[in-house]
């Protein structure tokens, strides 16, 4: 018999790696980060230092006319927006004068008046007419009183227990002889 003989194939080898030097080169690596963290830190705010002194030079440095020019434009600023809100205001109020809701005059004012929301408003309007008019239809036909007012003759208003009521009103208590 033939003798079968296995062969470790998983057999470990040493491991060489030294684990304290690479701690070492990460902790390297992690200060020399914070360090470059802290030196772009710094840097940034010289930068923001420098510009701010650059903006009070340059507003030092203005003359009379510039600083009224400037303060001018940002009039001229300020009443183009007023101007533009007070068109608004002028615009909705012409539609809500003309039979438009809320509503409605928002959608349109900010749909930049698109055919598309004229005609949502116009559809939405048509039936609430058709509603209106259904149910204006059905209380108009509707009877007044279904069982009528009690009479057996057409041509009589009042029923026979109202003439009743009535004839019991009056002085019928005096005995004729």
């Amino acid at each position: 018999m033939a003798e079968n003989t296995q062969t470790n194939t998983n057999v470990e080898t040493p491991d060489n790696t030294d684990y304290k030097a690479l701690y070492e080169q990460t902790l390297k690596r992690a200060e020399t980060a914070e360090a470059e963290v802290s030196k772009q830190k710094g840097l940034k705010d010289n930068y923001a230092k420098e510009n701010a002194e650059y903006k009070r030079k340059v507003e030092a440095q203005m003359t009379d006319d510039e600083k009224k020019a400037k303060e001018w434009q940002e009039l001229l600023d300020g009443k183009a927006n007023l101007e533009a809100e007070v068109a608004q205001l002028k615009l909705e109020k012409e539609f809500v004068a003309n039979g438009f809701s809320a509503e409605e005059t928002e959608k349109l004012i900010k749909g930049n008046f698109a055919v598309k929301d004229i005609a949502d408003i116009i559809k939405a309007r048509c039936e609430e007419a058709v509603k209106s008019a259904k149910a204006e239809a059905t209380k108009s036909s509707t009877a007044d009183s279904l069982l009528g007012n009690g009479t057996a003759d057409k041509g009589d208003s009042k029923s026979n227990f109202q003439k009743y009521q009535e004839g019991k009103k009056t002085d019928n208590n005096i005995v004729k002889l």
